[in-house]
């Protein structure tokens, strides 16, 4: 049988903190997907390099590669850069069959995902106790929210069964410095 091995890529950045966020996602998806060989991977600017993490799911047994572009859409580096340090990659490893994945923003989750991004940024600006998140319909029942006063009270968007949004009482999925940047703003 066959053994896949993924590997999750980004752009890459000259920022540590950039770079080591992939690791997360990485982490993430392989929790998620139950799959062992799960690698990151930085088409440039910082390691590892799309040839070291092919060369990793390859020494842990992968006999075919999926490279996931951790992208918005198929610009220059999806249709181009990435498949060309993909098949150079490949080159050393005769046998092993890659293939590259839709990039991320391609997901049909994509819009609720910023959906509820911005549902939190803006609660978190003018805080939450001051509007109300109001559904404006939907194939899914998830419908388009928009913060509109309200008298004290708050709800959350009705997004059951779309993955990642959230359900009353947890937490914002605000980063640290977007949440401080919003309580300098106040």
């Amino acid at each position: 049988p066959e053994v896949m091995g993924v590997i999750i890529c980004d752009h890459g950045s000259r920022r540590a903190t950039a770079n080591d966020a992939l690791l997360g996602v990485v982490e993430g998806y392989r929790a998620v997907s139950g799959h062992a060989i799960v690698e990151p991977a930085h088409m440039e600017l910082a390691e590892p390099t799309i040839a070291q993490a092919f060369d990793a799911c390859v020494s842990q047994g992968a006999s075919v590669v999926v490279i996931m572009p951790y992208f918005l859409s198929r610009g220059r580096h999806v249709q181009e850069d990435v498949p060309a340090l993909a098949s150079q990659a490949a080159e050393k490893h005769p046998g092993v069959r890659w293939v590259l994945a839709p990039p991320v923003g391609e997901a049909p989750e994509v819009p609720h995902i910023i959906h509820r991004a911005v549902a939190e940024a803006r609660a978190t600006v003018e805080g939450a106790e001051e509007h109300e998140v109001q559904e404006a319909g939907g194939s899914s029942g998830c419908g388009a929210a928009v913060a509109a006063p309200a008298k004290g009270a708050t709800r959350e968007p009705r997004c059951a069964g779309v993955p990642g949004l959230r359900t009353p009482g947890s937490q914002p999925l605000v980063g640290a410095g977007a949440a401080a940047a919003a309580a300098a703003a106040a």
